[in-house]
């Protein structure tokens, strides 16, 4: 496993963190063992050296009174040193002391030297290490021993100092296997971890780098219900979003390109006719310039268009904050389009509020208000035939002006509702040749009204229908 790969990474810190942690805690525990095993163990010898000389208190009355021989009350200390596991000495006044007592010992000045002696002398227990004759390091204590209130002599108990120390050893090596067997699971949930992680990073990674190559239709695969679900679900929105971006892209770049050039093999065959061709009266030479001023107003438009959708796709179009009196702004707009649309032959009603002597204001720049509601209009003029009616009603609802425009013109089929606000997307592509636009006004419309906060709409109950529009948008608050 290479150091610098993010599962070896996670199971060196995660198992590391696990050793030292656990190393630490065994380092304070196991300090806290040995005291409690010394504890214990001082506990346990000096019940033990109490208890034998209870025992062992009748026998040694019955050992002076001479009830029992020395070989009887050897027998009875030797009982009491399989029972304790020590070895037991019976120290008594030079007068009681025989010879053939195998575990007697006379008192004399020097057993007086020893601290366990000198503690019971007082009525005390007293446990205390030396090295014993043969140089071994010897735990001893000493109990005294009465018979009613008299004193018979004393009981001393000593073991080598080897069993306490292999008490705390047991005790710490049973804290080692402890250690070593949670630090062992801890391994095995890191790698468990680390693998259920790291896999479906390698997934999303191999799906990063199949979408980096062009696979655009690749997608990243389930991964369970935790977050990293949620990561590749994001995954595979951003995926989407950057499918239909590219595709929108081409699409955008192939319909730009038709739309201007088209207007350019125009022009360049009236210029060279306007060059070569010197059979051309001035009448035609006047129409061949009237239409490459048309044509170049007609990519003006459209370069100006494309180059304010760029500016809201960017965000760097500034907003504007003007305050707009938008039933003037209506009633003024509705003058220029009365006039073009009586020479068409079209009705055009605007139908201002009931509350007509209310100011509705607006706070938009006045040119992004012009150009939305000019194309809206400039639609329902262009496919309304001769004859027909617009109408422009105006209402207020709550903090909100309705402008519901509405024609019976050629209308909106169903299935082309959804594309309506696509760029160069225009429905009826062999009956859309005949009528001026450059596919680009609704789509201008719906990215000014989302800049502001404006609700669009479009309706239609199919061809020859006619077509409503109602924009929604926020009145100023006043001031």
């Amino acid at each position: 496993m290479k150091l610098t790969a993010l599962r070896t990474r996670f199971i060196l810190a995660y198992v590391g963190l696990i050793i030292l942690g656990f190393t630490g805690l065994a380092g304070i525990a196991g300090r806290q063992l040995s005291t409690a095993a010394r504890q214990d163990y001082e506990r346990q010898t000096l019940n033990e050296i109490q208890l034998a000389a209870r025992g062992i208190e009748r026998s040694l009355d019955a050992y002076y009174k001479g009830q029992i021989l020395a070989s009887e009350l050897d027998d009875m200390v030797s009982a009491y040193e399989t029972q304790t596991n020590c070895n037991l000495t019976l120290i008594l006044p030079p007068d009681a002391h025989n010879s053939s007592l195998t575990h007697g010992q006379p008192m004399s000045d020097e057993i007086y030297q020893y601290p366990e002696i000198q503690a019971a002398s007082q009525g005390q227990i007293l446990l205390t290490q030396r090295r014993n004759s043969d140089g071994e390091l010897t735990i001893y204590t000493a109990s005294p021993i009465f018979s009613r209130r008299d004193f018979l002599g004393y009981i001393q108990l000593s073991e080598p100092a080897s069993n306490l120390n292999n008490q705390i050893n047991e005790r710490w090596a049973t804290l080692g296997i402890g250690v070593l067997f949670i630090t062992l699971l801890s391994l095995l949930a890191s790698i468990y971890l680390s693998t259920s992680l790291v896999r479906p990073l390698k997934k999303l990674q191999e799906s990063a780098l199949a979408l980096s190559r062009g696979n655009l239709s690749h997608r990243a695969p389930e991964m369970g219900a935790d977050e990293l679900n949620e990561v590749a679900r994001a995954f595979n929105t951003m995926a989407t979003q950057l499918e239909a971006m590219i595709e929108e892209q081409r699409a955008f770049a192939s319909n730009t390109s038709h739309e201007l050039r088209t207007p350019l093999t125009t022009m360049r065959l009236r210029t060279e006719a306007l060059r070569y061709d010197r059979t051309l009266d001035e009448a035609t030479r006047n129409l061949y310039i009237q239409e490459l001023d048309e044509e170049m107003l007609r990519m003006s438009s459209l370069i100006d268009d494309l180059i304010l959708l760029s500016r809201f796709d960017a965000g760097r179009a500034a907003t504007g904050a003007d305050h707009i009196d938008f039933l003037r702004f209506a009633e003024n707009l509705s003058r220029t389009f009365a006039t073009d649309a009586a020479a068409k032959n079209i009705g055009f009603q605007l139908i201002p509020p009931h509350e007509a002597d209310g100011l509705l204001k607006i706070h938009a720049s006045l040119n992004h208000v012009s150009i939305l509601f000019r194309n809206v209009l400039e639609n329902a003029m262009k496919y309304t035939r001769s004859g027909g009616a617009i109408r422009w009603q105006i209402q207020k609802a709550g903090d909100e002006v309705i402008s519901v425009i509405a024609d019976n013109g050629q209308g909106i089929e169903p299935e082309n509702l959804p594309h309506i606000f696509d760029r160069f997307f225009r429905g009826d592509k062999a009956h859309s040749r005949e009528i001026q636009g450059t596919g680009l006004g609704l789509a201008l419309v719906k990215a000014i009204a989302d800049v502001y906060g404006a609700k669009v709409a479009v309706e239609s109950a199919g061809k020859d229908q006619g077509t409503t529009v109602t924009i929604r948008w926020k009145i100023a608050p006043s001031l």
